[in-house]
């Protein structure tokens, strides 16, 4: 079975100069299985966040269907969701910010994920006494600690020191092989991409569809630096030049 399938006919808002619908996503259609990390490449503006918004079951605002395990999106079946920015809760701390996600209280869980964090010395410390990496580090411990089926991450490590991002690459890593869970991973650097991912998912500039599906042949564990990243991200750019624009050669 799937671990999440997305068949949307189309997604609009509303374009408050024109008065008219702004169609975003449309004919956008792929299915995921456990154990699958796939990151989604694409322009601004082409509706890759809003995917993700309509895969968490947040917005159900659209014409189609996102099913998670067979069923829409819900408390139940709720997946991990690592926004752009931290969304830490400012009046709580490191510790209370993870407990308040927990579906079954285990304190040694969380002791686990801020040792694998390396926020441990952080639990009882307010976000806004945190760096942006830090707070970073929070969120994603806070994603991981249900251990979800199925995990959201949108560009979670922008903007980051490089030692710091492949730290918390590395740790996404290992929860994914971990828990053999599937991943939709938006990010705009492809060699990130290649790096993390099973397949990469390009899509158009808006109305956002998928473009081009690329499965990366490259066995586990992998390293950033390795040169066969730097080739694969070679290759495509040679044969799709305008991909990263949402452009697919005639």
């Amino acid at each position: 079975m799937k671990s999440i399938e997305i068949n949307i006919i189309n997604k609009t808002y509303p374009d408050k100069k024109s008065g008219k619908e702004l169609c975003v996503l449309k004919d956008f259609e792929f299915k995921v299985s456990r154990g699958e990390f796939c990151c989604i490449m694409g322009p601004s503006g082409c509706g890759k966040t809003t995917l993700l918004n309509l895969a968490s079951g947040l917005d159900t605002d659209f014409a189609g269907e996102v099913f998670i395990n067979g069923k829409t999106p819900s408390i139940s079946a709720t997946p991990g969701y690592m926004f752009q920015s931290p969304r830490l809760m400012p009046w709580l701390t490191v510790r209370e910010n993870i407990e308040l996600v927990v579906l079954e209280n285990n304190a040694s869980k969380i002791d686990a994920l801020l040792e694998e964090m390396a926020i441990s010395d952080f639990a009882n410390a307010y976000p806004q006494n945190l760096s942006g990496g830090m707070q970073r580090r929070v969120a994603l411990a806070r994603t991981l600690i249900n251990e979800p089926q199925l995990l959201l991450l949108d560009e979670p490590f922008l903007s980051l020191d490089l030692p710091i991002a492949n730290r918390l690459r590395d740790s996404l890593i290992r929860a994914f092989l971990k828990n053999n869970c599937a991943v939709l991973y938006i990010t705009h650097d492809l060699s990130e991409a290649i790096y993390l991912a099973d397949k990469i998912f390009f899509m158009s500039s808006r109305p956002g569809s998928i473009v081009l599906e690329h499965k990366i042949n490259f066995k586990r564990p992998r390293s950033p630096d390795n040169n066969k990243i730097e080739k694969i991200r070679m290759q495509l750019k040679q044969h799709y030049p305008k991909l990263l624009s949402g452009i697919m050669p005639s």
